[in-house]
Formats: C-alpha cells, structure tokens, sequence
C-alpha cells in the first residue's frame, strides 16, 4: 500500500504529497526495523524539503533519522537528533508526529539510563496523545512505561502490568507487530523469573502468525528470544 501511495504521489507531481507519501513509508520501514530503503526514502524527503522549503517535512525526516540511529544502537545521537526534530515539528504548529518523536526519544533515553528525561518525554507523549487522540501509539508508550518501571525501580510485576496493557491494546487494534514488540518484552520478562515454557507458549504463536518481515528487528528479537527458551 506504501508503495501504491508512493507511485500515485508521484504520478500527480505534487511535491508536498510526495513528502507525505515518504513519511509515510518511513514510518513503516522504521517500525518494521532496519530494512532496505530506509535511508532512500528518508534522503528523498529531505531532499524534496530543502528544494521546496517545506519545514515539517524537513523536521519529519530529522525524526525518521533519529529513529535511524537508534536501530544502528547510536543512542546518543539518536537523543539529540530527537530533539531537534521535536523541535523542528513544534515550531511548524504541527501536533501530528510529536506523540511518535516523544515515545521515541523516549525510548531512547530508558535505554541509556536517562531515566528523567524518559520520564518527563513519556508523559509528554501521552498527554499529546490524549489531547490529539493520536492513539496509535499507546501500544509503544504502554510498552516503554514498563520498561521505564523495571529501570527505575525493577518492580517486575508492575512492569508486566505495562507490558499486559501493552500487548490488550495491540489486539484491540489488530496491529501484530506491535502486540510482538510487547509479547518480546513480556517473555523476556518472564524467561528470568524462570517461567520459560509459559513464555514460549505465549511468543511461539504470534511470532508463527508472520509471514514476512523476518529481516526487520522485531522478528529478529523474537526469534532470538524462542531459541534462548529452548
């Protein structure tokens, strides 16, 4: 469908659809992770910003890079360039994008030990997401606010409260990846406290239910995770 809408804007030789459509493919190869052509399309939407001077499309591809360099484990570039685009966005007047550049920095920042500043990013996220019913997210934000639990206090029961609310939300939305991106953090969870055939029995299923995506880095994760359960 991405590439349809790609084709389309292309056709119509809109520039400011163009940039749309890329954002849009951005957002789905990011979320899948790390696969071919994530770098290309965030180029062209950069390239096409500075041509015609469209700030929130620049501001959206710093975002896009941002997420880049986390998937590469540059985090700490990732948080600064995270900022920026934050930045960048809310200088436009935009609301849509800053729920996903919070989570993301977010994201980041747990996992660098900047618990803080994950913090304060997270509540951003979802008050944005509250006051501009940008829901598709509350999947991502349930699942860091457990990861945020486990770092800042290691209570593993609530963190798995978290992750459970995480994992609801995804099946209410259909969205199985992102309910696979939970389940990976559940039964991770659960494989140190032993409870390893449980995790098993709750990760094989889902991770089964796939039927591409297999180089992105959730599947990798996963996988990794069921043969360390063996």
């Amino acid at each position: 469908m991405s590439r349809r809408a790609l084709a389309l804007a292309r056709q119509v030789n809109h520039p400011y659809t163009l940039t749309w459509a890329l954002h849009l493919r951005s957002v789905l190869l990011g979320n899948v992770g790390r696969p071919a052509g994530f770098g290309e399309v965030v180029e062209e939407m950069e390239a096409i910003g500075r041509r015609y001077g469209f700030a929130l499309a620049l501001a959206r591809a710093s975002s896009a890079r941002a997420w880049g360099l986390m998937l590469e484990g540059r985090l700490e570039d990732s948080i600064q360039r995270s900022r920026e685009a934050l930045d960048g966005i809310l200088a436009t007047g935009a609301r849509v994008g800053v729920t996903n550049a919070l989570r993301r920095l977010a994201d980041a920042c747990c996992q660098v030990g900047r618990l803080a500043e994950a913090r304060a990013a997270l509540d951003g996220a979802f008050a944005n997401m509250s006051e501009y019913g940008d829901h598709g997210y509350s999947t991502h934000l349930l699942r860091i606010r457990g990861d945020l639990i486990l770092a800042e206090t290691g209570n593993q029961a609530a963190a798995e409260t978290w992750f459970r609310a995480a994992i609801a939300a995804a099946r209410k939305n259909g969205a199985r990846l992102f309910e696979l991106q939970a389940v990976n953090r559940l039964a991770r969870l659960w494989q140190g406290r032993g409870r390893t055939q449980e995790a098993h029995v709750l990760l094989s299923p889902l991770y089964g239910s796939f039927s591409e995506g297999y180089d992105g880095l959730v599947l990798e994760e996963a996988r990794a995770i069921l043969k360390d359960l063996r």
